[in-house]
């Protein structure tokens, strides 16, 4: 991937040496996992709202208008995983989003589309809290997919708290 290529190469030019803390939101997510991948030095990662496999298709394939179009490559399942690597996974509060009782009415989509798109984004947040064998799952309450917008003290301590950093 491009990303992971420049990425790799603008740690190396400041000389910057892991082990590293991958944090992402969203579709980058994809990109965390290529870089882990390259065999670098990995400390801990927190993955933030990580778009499960296969979610656009889906969204596609659900919704009258379709879902939104993204330029990320879908995560590449077959990458592996983080071992046991410490890892947190933050989701949104799913009665903000997919579960909100006008989803369905707001996008045209079908009765139930919402309940449907909620399971496979929670399937989603399990499958990348089973990547690690030091991982945690955790819900922002209230926040939608945006929760690094929503609650960005949430992440940050999180991020603090994979480091060993005590916050207080």
């Amino acid at each position: 991937s491009a990303k992971v290529d420049n990425l790799l190469r603008v740690l190396e030019e400041f000389n910057v040496d892991g082990p590293y803390l991958l944090v992402a939101h969203g579709t980058g997510v994809v990109s965390t996992r290529l870089l882990a991948a390259e065999a670098v030095e990995v400390a801990g990662a927190v993955l933030v709202e990580p778009v499960p496999p296969g979610f656009f298709e889906l969204m596609q394939s659900v919704l009258p208008q379709g879902g939104p179009v993204t330029f990320e490559l879908d995560d590449p399942a077959p990458l592996g995983d983080f071992g046991n690597v410490p890892l947190v996974v933050i989701g949104d509060d799913q009665s903000a989003t997919f579960l909100n009782d006008s989803f369905d009415d707001n996008t045209g989509a079908d009765p139930g589309t919402g309940a449907r798109l909620a399971q496979a984004w929670a399937d989603g947040l399990a499958y990348y809290a089973g990547l690690s064998s030091a991982s945690q799952l955790i819900t922002i309450s209230g926040s939608n997919h945006m929760v690094i917008w929503d609650r960005p003290d949430v992440v940050v301590e999180t991020v603090l708290e994979v480091l060993g950093v005590d916050a207080s």
